[in-house]
């Protein structure tokens, strides 16, 4: 279930992108860069610590996982101006790749009996 919940939060904002940049001027070009910085941070954060969970522990990662996401939500709340859209969409995108290996794996802990010798 947190699994879905942390997927759908990072795309829960998205369609305030808009009213973003007709309210405060945010250019298309940033709302652009805003869509695409995301997968940055994600893909770092996937390579670099998706076996993190494995080594510290599952929830040790996974609330660091969830407040970078809050904090994430708070700064996307504040926007005024290109540079928070996009500072706030990458550390979402942290978020989720922090989450996505410590949910992932317990997730998957069940594992099938190998078959009798």
């Amino acid at each position: 279930m947190s699994f879905v919940v942390v997927c759908a939060a990072a795309g829960v904002p998205a369609p305030l992108y808009v009213v973003y940049q007709r309210s405060y001027g945010i250019s298309t070009i940033a709302l652009t860069g805003a869509f695409a910085v995301y997968i940055v941070p994600l893909l770092i954060t996937l390579l670099c610590c998706d076996s993190l969970s494995d080594h510290v522990g599952r929830r040790r990662v996974t609330v660091p996982a969830v407040v970078i996401g809050a904090v994430a939500c708070l700064v996307l709340t504040t926007v005024d101006a290109s540079a928070p859209l996009i500072v706030g969409r990458a550390a979402q995108s942290a978020s989720v790749g922090l989450a996505l290996g410590a949910l992932g794996a317990s997730s998957s802990i069940w594992r099938p009996r190998s078959a009798p010798d």
